[in-house]
């Protein structure tokens, strides 16, 4: 019996082909150094601030669930205001070797009413505190000596009150935090999307420098590298 003869017999012939290694990326100049540093200082800095402003919508949300939730179980009535102020803390912030102390505003009430058989006065504070004091200037306005107002008071301690004349009042805290979320995300946003710009039309610059230069073609029959050059290219600014 032939080893040749039979045609049930097929000989397979494996030809593996070595493909050489792909050239080194270019040089990048230093207007494309400087243009990719922009590019990951923008990126960088648009997603930290979104970053943030979506960790203060999460507090913001905890205080005003937290607040919702004691306004609930709390009495109401209407008390007189006997007198408001506008105050001031000092925060100290640590800078280095330095410490430097920032002045923030706040304003409160005492306010006179009757809860459980009997008349109250207790000091009610808006709730937050700001470096702007016109802010509070406008709460002290809102709330004049003589005049009345709605107030949530604790059944089990009437000296614990809190404004509620209307919503902004009840929950000014938590929507004063949104209002640093709303600015947070009007800087952030643009920024994540200035960078992702940046990153495409260096990305299409640099891609059209390769394939000038023959980068795309310098290897018959190979699949053409992956385009993401800039990911490299953040590595080697130095």
């Amino acid at each position: 019996m032939g080893l040749g003869t039979r045609s049930q017999e097929l000989t397979q012939l494996g030809i593996e082909r070595r493909t050489p290694p792909l050239p080194p990326l270019p040089q990048l100049s230093t207007d494309e150094k400087l243009k990719a540093l922009l590019g990951l200082v923008t990126n960088l800095g648009g997603y930290a601030t979104v970053f943030v402003a979506i960790l203060l919508v999460l507090l913001s949300l905890w205080v005003g669930y937290d607040q919702y939730s004691l306004l609930s179980s709390w009495g109401r009535t209407e008390a007189e205001i006997e007198n408001g102020e506008v105050y001031s803390d000092v925060l100290r912030n640590d800078t280095g070797t330095q410490t430097r102390p920032s002045p923030v505003f706040g304003f409160r009430c005492v306010v006179r009413f009757q809860a459980s058989g009997g008349v109250y006065e207790s000091q009610a504070d808006i709730g937050y505190k700001k470096s702007v004091k016109t802010e509070m200037i406008d709460w002290y306005l809102r709330f004049p000596a003589g005049g009345h107002t709605a107030i949530a008071y604790d059944p089990a301690n009437p000296d614990r009150v809190k404004l509620v004349e209307d919503f902004w009042t009840a929950y000014a805290a938590p929507l004063a935090s949104l209002r640093y979320v709303a600015w947070l995300f009007l800087f952030g946003l643009p920024l994540v999307l200035i960078s992702r710009a940046l990153r495409r039309q260096q990305q299409r610059a640099l891609d059209h420098d390769l394939e000038v230069k023959g980068y795309s073609s310098c290897v018959a029959g190979q699949d053409p590298p992956r385009p993401d050059y800039l990911g490299k290219v953040f590595t080697r600014l130095g």
